[in-house]
């Protein structure tokens, strides 16, 4: 967060052309939560953060954080989210393939929000996909499904990591592990 402190206090962002911080964004899709933590950033790069956030899977997330379960007033939407863009958000979601339960509750017991419509429509989704993922994973005796696969291979990076679905790619570089085999380091 030091990062994009000095970035903003400093208006070095005045200086950096929308088009490298896109590369940025897309590169580092993990960094936009921090990112929506600096207004000043948000405003200036409100169209580009908008078309990187529309389509990306963690943004339904970051709404209903924003607006719905936590009220996170430090977070910053971008101001050119229209209504019809906050639908669509939250509709691909709703129909994704495991979304989190605890949000399509959130969003099915919404309250009527200017800052973040989501209509009745929506609602009404919510719950019937709700009660379907209720009824499959409780009822029929099958569990919520998970899985982690752990890796130690040759890398660049120390770890990596990977969600798709339910399942938990994380791979470590096993050339570090070999160098490295004190616990304190290990553990880190």
């Amino acid at each position: 967060m030091i990062f994009f402190d000095m970035i903003t206090k400093l208006k070095v962002y005045e200086r950096i052309s929308a088009e490298t911080f896109v590369k940025y964004l897309n590169n580092n899709k993990n960094k936009l939560y921090t990112i929506l933590k600096y207004k000043k950033l948000v405003n200036y790069y409100d169209k580009e953060i908008a078309n990187i956030l529309i389509p990306w899977e963690g943004t339904c997330g970051i709404l209903i954080s924003k607006y719905l379960i936590n009220n996170n007033q430090e977070l910053c939407i971008p101001k050119s989210f229209s209504i019809e863009e906050f639908n669509k958000i939250f509709d691909n979601y709703i129909q994704s393939d495991s979304p989190n339960l605890n949000y399509l509750q959130a969003i099915m017991n919404a309250p009527n929000l200017k800052e973040c419509p989501i209509s009745d429509n929506l609602r009404y989704k919510a719950k019937v996909r709700y009660t379907e993922l209720i009824n499959r994973n409780f009822n029929e005796k099958e569990a919520i499904k998970s899985e982690y696969i752990v890796q130690f291979r040759e890398q660049e990076n120390l770890f990596d990591s990977n969600i798709n679905g339910g399942i938990a790619n994380l791979s470590f570089d096993i050339n570090w592990l070999e160098r490295y085999l004190d616990y304190p380091t290990i553990f880190k």
